[in-house]
């Protein structure tokens, strides 16, 4: 259990070493498994990441009620309206939290499964027919350790977001060989499908409308 969680903190602090070169002499060498102990595999990391989404939702449980508090603090305890409609909400946003919390292990599988298809179909687009699914699998995979950042209240989840796809480029980079460019292109291709497909629906409400 403690290599698992030093492989994966490392993994964090150093996702290049992590990712430097794909052969066997490089993570048999006594420095790599110093900071990798072990290999993560797709269970393990969604449940440590799960630890930490759980300790997320902890704290948005805990900064609710305290701004519930603050409300009847602020208004010299008289019960306002706002403070009167966010405590009858409590009990809906616990149970939202707790049912994402729940979901957590499908959305993360969901998340790995398109982004393996992104970057395996650049794979083919870029003639890189040499690489395996597998290869593309544990690159994603381990974009979910990003999870770590959700320890860090308020601003966690932003920093969680940005890491993650950060993190894909490093494995992009250093085992899939892709360059600069061609990141960037895989990065914003979900944004640029969902600009196609936004202008198409505009395009053909208009053509309705007209």
């Amino acid at each position: 259990m403690k290599d698992l969680f030093t492989t994966y903190f490392n993994f964090v602090a150093h996702p290049f070493s992590y990712f430097k070169g794909d052969g066997e002499s490089f993570h048999e060498t006594q420095n790599f498994r110093r900071y990798f102990p072990t290999s993560l595999g797709f269970v393990e990391i969604v449940c440590i990441s799960w630890i930490f989404f759980m300790a997320a939702a902890f704290y948005k449980i805990v900064l609710f009620k305290i701004g519930i508090d603050y409300l009847g603090y602020f208004f010299e305890n008289q019960l306002s309206l706002a403070q009167f409609a966010l405590t009858g909400n409590i009990g809906s946003y616990i149970f939202f939290t707790l049912v994402t919390v729940t979901l957590f292990p499908l959305g993360v599988y969901i998340w790995v499964k398109v982004w393996s298809g992104v970057i395996f179909f650049f794979c083919k687009l870029y003639g890189r027919s040499e690489l395996e699914k597998s290869q593309v699998d544990s690159v994603v995979e381990m974009g979910v350790t990003s999870h770590l950042f959700l320890l860090v209240p308020i601003i966690g989840p932003t920093i969680s977001f940005f890491m993650s796809y950060f993190i894909l480029g490093v494995g992009m980079a250093s085992k899939l060989q892709f360059s600069v460019i061609q990141i960037l292109m895989v990065l914003i291709s979900p944004l640029l499908l969902m600009g196609f497909f936004s202008g198409a629906l505009l395009i053909l409400l208009m053509s309705f409308l007209l």
